[in-house]
């Protein structure tokens, strides 16, 4: 069995255990839910507290890459404990919901590299304790370009405005061009001309 393989396995078995528990208070049923073809788990909780409807996320693990990222942990018992005592190892849990602003200490990276484990930033990472955070979107997301643009300077800011200008003026060009060569615009210039013969337009 390959280590992707196996910590499905135990991502379920983990969330499992956190389901036979039930809230004390109300009527509120835990469900799993599992996405097995996008590595997506969910434990949720769905019923009522009274005239309270209780619908939402306790527990959020996707496996992305060859690391399972905690997207969210609302239990007082962390999930990543259970899935470390479970066997997967705490280099690869990625706590997704700490943020990733603060560096590792001195001291950190020297406990870190006493126990073997890296203390250079890998992409997408950063380490935190014995686990890793999730670092900023990656440069190929819509949301690490827009963080990127955020932090540059008013004239770099100026420049990529200029480029984007330039880009659109091409595409609109390029599509003006192809509906001349399939025949669109010409549609275009009969229907304009029949809403002027019937009087349905005015000066500029």
């Amino acid at each position: 069995m390959d280590r992707i393989t196996g910590y499905r396995q135990i991502i379920r078995q983990v969330l499992a255990d956190y389901a036979r528990y039930r809230p004390a208070n109300g009527d509120i049923t835990p469900e799993l839910v599992v996405d097995a073809e996008r590595d997506h788990f969910e434990l949720l909780h769905v019923g009522w507290d009274g005239v309270q409807r209780i619908h939402g996320p306790v527990i959020h693990i996707d496996i992305i890459g060859d690391k399972v990222w905690i997207q969210y942990d609302g239990t007082n018992r962390p999930v990543a404990d259970e899935l470390m005592a479970a066997g997967i190892p705490q280099q690869d849990i990625v706590l997704a919901w700490q943020s990733a602003r603060v560096a590792p200490s001195h001291r950190l990276r020297r406990r870190l590299s006493r126990r073997g484990l890296a203390t250079r930033q890998e992409p997408c990472y950063t380490y935190s304790g014995n686990f890793i955070r999730a670092e900023e979107p990656p440069m190929n997301t819509v949301e690490g370009i827009t963080a990127a643009i955020a932090k540059l300077p008013p004239e770099q800011v100026t420049q990529i405005r200029a480029w984007l200008a330039e880009r659109a003026e091409a595409e609109w060009d390029a599509q003006i061009e192809q509906d001349e060569r399939t025949g669109w615009l010409d549609v275009l210039a009969e229907r304009a001309l029949a809403e002027h013969k019937a009087g349905r337009t005015r000066p500029l």
